[in-house]
């Protein structure tokens, strides 16, 4: 037991030192390389830019950090001739060392969690940080979309010739609504617009003691704004209601209802045609048509702000692979990336398994360094191999699955070779 506590503090110790001073690298290079966009920008962008950047620097660096920390630890004890000594007391170095696996599942998991929860907000945030830079102008995002068809789970069919994800402006729009298998509408407009909400009322009832004042009245207050402004409103008004709880102990708030009405898409000066079931149909000119209720999409389901597969969850990630399956694009970037998620923090593990097959056993002709430097070539090897197998399911050569898998298989089987040769499993 001691021995295993004295074994893991040193991995600990080594990966948590290279992790750190990886991490710090990362950065330095990183802003040196783009000093002049930062001088010509606040100090604040740098700040918030990197804040958002750490998380991925972590989950990028991790593997190797892991790999070192068990090389230098491990070796070092090796050299020392310590595993030896566990040997010769008849305990298997491969069981020495399962403290260390066990701390590498945990850090496996941690990657998994960061790459399905922190990953993709905070690179979203970066990305929208970096979008005004040299770099960003070189692979800019989708602003807007000509002519495409959009075919939506809530039994519509959109076809515009053209739609601008800034303002949410879609132009020479033709809609198509279904019921029960049957066209039921047609609308032709110049026009599709995306209507903020602009409405915020805010209630709440006040029951006072029978001897003093009456109830007072409901309150309330609308105001057209803009959404920052609404979202500050609903601050304000809630503020307002603690700071009334707080200051009379007499008045009992019984309820607080806070209602925000939803955005909607707008038609404009248009026609909207009604097929009814005795073959006859409806015409009708409109300058201004309300699809409330005629429809659930939001913007983003045309032309999302996020656009990258690690800018988004799993779960957001299959939802774009099923409206472009409908849509009939090709899903093929998209469907590698929802793998990837799942196949991504796997190098963590694999990478210190071949740390671990290469430094348990001291080797007088060799040395540490030699092995150290095997394995650096193996895990950027390893790297390699993981981007040629993610652009390989991205271009179709390779099913998405086995591109965003093939690296990690392949190391995998390297691995469990390594192992079975240098502790003779």
């Amino acid at each position: 037991m001691k021995f295993s506590r004295y074994l893991v503090w040193n991995f600990v110790k080594m990966f948590l030192l290279v992790l750190l001073g990886s991490v710090f690298m990362f950065i330095v290079i990183d802003f040196v390389g783009n000093i002049k966009t930062w001088l010509a920008r606040d100090l604040s962008d740098a700040k918030d830019y990197y804040i958002a950047y750490m998380p991925y620097i972590v989950y990028l660096v991790s593997p190797v950090a892991l790999f070192i920390g068990i090389v230098a630890s491990v070796g070092n004890m090796s050299r020392h001739l310590e595993f030896t000594a566990i040997q010769q007391s008849g305990r298997s170095p491969f069981r020495a060392l399962v403290p260390i696996l066990f701390v590498g599942a945990a850090v496996t998991a941690i990657s998994f969690y960061l790459d399905a929860k922190i990953l993709p907000d905070a690179n979203h945030r970066r990305y929208k940080i970096m979008e005004p830079m040299a770099q960003q102008r070189r692979d800019p995002r989708v602003k807007d979309k000509r002519d495409f068809v959009y075919i939506s789970g809530d039994k519509t069919s959109w076809f515009m010739r053209m739609y601008g994800g800034a303002n949410k402006i879609g132009r020479d729009v033709v809609l198509l609504i279904h019921r029960d298998g049957d066209l039921a509408e047609r609308y032709d407009a110049k026009r599709l617009r995306w209507m903020m909400p602009d409405t915020v009322r805010v209630a709440h009832a006040v029951e006072e003691p029978a001897k003093t004042v009456a109830p007072r009245k409901k309150a309330e207050k609308k105001e057209k704004v803009s959404q920052d402004s609404v979202v500050k409103s609903i601050r304000q008004k809630m503020d307002s209601i603690r700071m009334e709880k707080s200051s009379a102990s007499a008045e009992k708030v019984k309820d607080s209802i806070l209602e925000i009405k939803p955005g909607y898409w707008r038609l404009e000066e248009g026609y909207q045609r009604v097929f009814l079931k005795d073959g006859s149909v409806q015409i009708r000119h409109f300058i201004r048509e309300s699809l409330k209720g005629k429809t659930s999409l939001l913007p983003e389901d045309f032309l999302d702000e996020r656009q990258r597969g690690d800018e988004m969850d799993a779960q957001t990630i299959l939802r774009k692979i099923e409206v472009q399956k409908r849509s009939g694009e090709n899903t093929n970037k998209l469907e590698t990336a929802y793998f990837f998620k799942y196949s991504g923090s796997m190098m963590n593990f694999i990478v210190l398994l071949i740390g671990a097959a290469l430094a348990h056993r001291f080797n007088r002709n060799g040395g540490l360094s030699q092995k150290f430097g095997i394995g650096i070539l193996l895990v950027f090897s390893y790297y390699v191999i993981i981007r040629i197998g993610l652009k390989m399911g991205e271009n179709g050569a390779l099913s998405p699955m086995l591109g965003a898998w093939i690296g990690h298989i392949v190391f995998a089987v390297v691995a469990v070779w390594m192992l079975r040769r240098s502790f003779r499993l």
